[in-house]
């Protein structure tokens, strides 16, 4: 019997989904350069915006806690695939960004597929998580959590078209935003 929420935290099987997507999205930009961690920070000022976007951020790794799942299923194993897949993502997308040229936009590794493989990785990461724990409100969050993606990637782009010019405009022809 699935339920869709459980307020009994899980410790051997969700909250290390959580402490591990946690501590990866918060010390792995440590280790990007000052001068390409300003390029990465800078984000839209909308500040009602990112407040529901880091609160929905919080929000999905609150409900990794409290799961209620059975190990042996093929949903966990597939979601635990997911999961992983967009951990390799997220941390191979912000290895190709640290290394990149401050002066020039990112278009190698995983930039080449997507212009935004981190907001997709968060997407597979909290997506797959979500069929790990089986919870429906917690893949209900991460489509949502994609689509405020989704928008914000969008006005990163116009501050990217002001910062590079035709070679960003270029970048934005060749390869798609989302997967």
């Amino acid at each position: 019997m699935t339920y869709i929420l459980n307020f009994k935290p899980y410790f051997t099987g969700g909250i290390w989904l959580a402490v591990i997507f946690f501590v990866i999205s918060s010390v792995l930009p440590l280790f990007i350069p000052k001068y390409n961690l300003v390029k990465f920070i800078k984000v839209p000022d909308n500040k009602k915006f990112n407040l529901i976007y880091t609160t929905l951020f919080y929000l999905q790794i609150i409900f990794l806690i409290f799961p209620s799942f059975s190990i042996h299923t093929y949903m966990f194993y597939g979601g635990l695939t997911l999961y992983f897949a967009g951990i390799v993502l997220y941390t191979a997308s912000l290895f190709v960004f640290a290394i990149s040229e401050y002066d020039k936009p990112v278009c190698n590794g995983p930039y080449k597929l997507s212009r935004h493989p981190v907001y997709f990785s968060f997407f597979i990461i909290i997506f797959g998580a979500s069929l790990a724990v089986s919870n429906i409100i917690l893949s209900i969050l991460s489509v949502i959590f994609y689509f405020l993606g989704r928008r914000r990637a969008k006005r990163e782009e116009a501050q990217c078209i002001d910062l590079y010019g035709d070679t960003y405009v270029n970048y934005l022809k060749k390869v798609p935003p989302f997967p």
